[in-house]
This record gives structure tokens, sequence and C-alpha cells, in this order.
């Protein structure tokens, strides 16, 4: 039985490669800890994972090429919008709906202005809404807002290693200018936009996430410290706070007194 689970893990497995760097250094303890008549099982489901979290990855690549190419449809049917409705706005076409869009490339559809107004205005109304709690039964309740609890962060060990830095709390693409070489990136999520600020950042704290998610994969790769899934860290951190991010022990500590509420 067990001959057979090790052929199916190999059969659809790249020749096998010995790994480098920090990755090699923890296959060796983990190997280890592994009962030698299973050590062959737990090669072969490594390797077979690592295999399949590449194609996860590809997967990835590809949404995000097919959704640049529909970002560049909708730009170019704003830009006609604003040709003829200047009040529109920028970026008036991602407020349409796709039959509207297809009615107004058509020629059908004319004086999109006043809905494009409507739909921005509550755009921006449920943008300023806080996040639902992480778990509720019925409609969601405002959550509390974040008591300080002292200077340590807890969250979970996404990538290995130690930094100090100054705090950079993000929200989206808009905050981009305030960020510098150096600083310790937080935000609430990371998805595969945020890797360009990846390389200039010490490390790296989310408040969602897990070891095996894109932003925990990618940072590994880069050798950079990062804990995620830290609760409210983006309102219990704010810019300019001294902190040493240790990615071993999934916790961020805070210098110079208390994480602030």
């Amino acid at each position: 039985m067990m001959f057979g689970v090790l052929t199916a893990a190999y059969r659809y497995l790249p020749a096998r490669h010995v790994p480098h760097g920090p990755r090699g250094d923890a296959h060796t303890p983990f190997a280890a800890r592994v009962p030698l008549p299973l050590r062959p099982l737990a090669r072969a489901l490594t390797d077979r994972v690592q295999a399949l979290i590449g194609t996860r990855e590809r997967l990835r690549s590809d949404v995000v090429r097919v959704l640049g190419l529909y970002r560049r449809v909708v730009l170019e049917v704003s830009r006609r919008i604003v040709g003829k409705e200047p009040e529109a706005g920028e970026g008036a076409g991602f407020f349409l709906t796709l039959g509207e869009t297809h009615a107004y490339l058509r020629g059908e559809l004319h004086g999109v202005a006043p809905v494009v107004a409507r739909r921005r205005a509550r755009y921006a109304r449920e943008a300023s809404l806080p996040d639902p709690p992480s778990t509720f039964v019925g409609s969601p309740e405002t959550p509390p807002t974040p008591v300080a609890e002292g200077d340590r962060l807890v969250g979970l060990a996404a990538s290995s290693g130690r930094a100090r830095g100054t705090v950079r709390v993000l929200h989206g693409e808009s905050d981009l200018h305030r960020f510098r070489r150096g600083d310790v990136l937080v935000v609430a999520a990371c998805d595969v936009g945020w890797t360009p600020v990846f390389v200039e950042a010490s490390a790296v704290v989310t408040e969602l996430g897990g070891p095996l998610s894109h932003a925990a994969i990618v940072l590994r790769e880069l050798g950079i410290p990062t804990v995620v899934n830290v609760r409210d860290a983006t309102r219990r951190l704010a810019d300019g706070d001294d902190v040493l991010v240790d990615g071993d022990l999934g916790e961020v500590l805070r210098h110079g007194g208390r994480a602030t509420g």
C-alpha cells in the first residue's frame, strides 16, 4: 500500500532538487523529526505540496494577467466617457455594469454621468465603513475600537528572521507615496499587487493571511521577516512606531511606548 502511495505521489513531479538557503536549512531538522520508515513518504508528500504551491502561484499570475486586460478595456471606456461627459470624472467606466458598458459602446446608452456620480458616492460611503468582525451571526455588529494591549502584538509566523524599523500603515495604492525603503509595511491584507513594495520593506505585518498565503510565500522567497494574522494591526500600530518584527516567534514588539488603540 505504501509503495502505491509513493508511486502516485512521484508520478507527476518534476525532477527533485536539493533545496538551498532558508528552505534547505529547514529541511534537515524536519527530516530528522520524521521516523526513518516514514521519511520516503514524508519527502514525497513535501515535494508534492511544493509542486502544487507552484501551480497555485502560476494560476494567481494568470488571473492577474486577465484582470489586467479587463482593466485596460475599462480604462478605455472611461476615457471615452470623460471625452463626452467630463463631469463623470476619471475611472467612470468602473461604475458601470457589464451590460451598461456594452450598451454605451454600441451607442445605445447616453448621459451616464449621473449614474456614475450616485455609484461613486455609494462606493465612498461603503469604503469608509469599518471591516466586519471575522465571525458573526445575522447582520454584523460594528466592531469595537481596539484596546491597547501593551507593546506585544501576536500573529502567525510567516517568514523567518527579525527586523527593526519604522511602521508605515498603508490602506491602498494611494498611500504608496508615504512608504520609504526600510519601513515596516503594515497592511490589512496583501495580494499580488503589493509584491513590488515587499522588496523595499524591512519587514511586513498583515491583519489577514496565513503561512501559505501568497504574501507569505513570496516574502519567504525574498527572506523578509513577516508576521500575518495580527488582529487590528492597522489600528493598533501607527505611522512612526518603532517596532521589532520577529518572523520566527510570530510577534511584533513596539518600542518606546504602548501600541496605539
